[in-house]
């Protein structure tokens, strides 16, 4: 995973946030992650959205077909704390998610 295409932190993205839930400075967690149910039991929802994030991404970038009229890669670069191109971009979520489901 390239970390040099962060832009701040991981811990203070939205996408930490919604994995983990929040922490304060001592390190004890101060609120559950967010979660969805997804076919009867529940998932994280940064889990959720890494997984549709990088799917979008890829389209985008394969085909250069955004997903909805709305979508824009800025937002996703927000919501992970990342800067890059979208080729970029699309890797380090790929790496991301294989690092996530290997936890």
């Amino acid at each position: 995973m390239d970390v040099s295409l962060r832009s701040i932190p991981i811990e203070e993205t939205r996408f930490f946030k919604d994995l983990y839930g929040t922490f304060n400075t001592q390190g004890e967690q101060m609120e559950d992650a967010p979660s969805l149910s997804v076919n009867g039991s529940n998932m994280p929802k940064g889990y959720y959205n890494l997984l549709v994030c990088t799917q979008q991404v890829d389209g985008y970038v394969r085909l250069g077909m955004k997903p909805t009229s709305s979508w824009k890669l800025k937002d996703v670069k927000e919501y992970f704390g990342i800067k890059g191109k979208g080729v970029e971009i699309s890797k380090y979520l790929k790496d991301l998610k294989e690092f996530v489901m290997n936890q």
